[in-house]
């Protein structure tokens, strides 16, 4: 993952195996937040993305050794996520392939723009929202884990249960995409 992305979640989690008091309880803020919006994303009802984060989180302080290390520790738990909402539409529906995961979208949001017309913010949101629609559920959800969770790839493999080289080629195909069919990517730079 990316330096910035998740060196706050590693400390805490070293912190919270070395002992010290509280940083359990700062991890979970700390987490909370990226993973609920990650399963609603995804399909899972508040209710349930909520639940799964609190046993995911009592399994975890439990049971700290099935982090392997602390650099796997965030996609430990967005593969988590995904697997719940897997089994649970299993149980739902007695059969769900992976790919048949449909519902993955998440809302581009334009704050803190310097932009001072809220018409062009608007004009701006259509554009990212067109772009979004564009791609299929998997290519949303790998631009949204590698662009704004900031995984790199071997997590990102981790998270969608792909190889490492599949997660490349899927991110590849849908920039891809992006840059074939959307003449205004200067309003996307990440992709460029």
């Amino acid at each position: 993952m990316n330096e910035s992305g998740n060196n706050q979640e590693i400390e805490l989690w070293q912190a919270f195996l070395d002992g010290e008091e509280g940083a359990f309880s700062q991890l979970y803020k700390v987490c909370y937040r990226k993973l609920y919006t990650y399963g609603i994303n995804i399909g899972m009802t508040s209710d349930l993305v909520e639940d799964t984060i609190q046993e995911l989180f009592i399994k975890l302080y439990t049971r700290p050794e099935q982090i392997k290390t602390a650099t796997t520790l965030l996609a430990f738990l967005f593969a988590s996520i995904r697997n719940s909402y897997l089994n649970n539409e299993k149980i739902s529906r007695r059969k769900l392939q992976i790919d048949e995961i449909d519902s993955f979208y998440f809302d581009y949001i334009v704050e803190n723009n310097p932009l001072e017309e809220t018409e062009e913010q608007e004009q701006i949101k259509k554009q990212i929202a067109q772009i979004l629609d564009s791609l299929t559920s998997r290519q949303r959800e790998i631009i949204y884990l590698k662009f704004l969770v900031q995984m790199d790839y071997e997590e990102i493999a981790s998270v969608m249960q792909l190889s490492e080289q599949a997660a490349r080629n899927l991110a590849y195909r849908a920039i891809d995409k992006i840059r074939k069919n959307h003449k205004y990517l200067l309003l996307f730079p990440l992709l460029q």
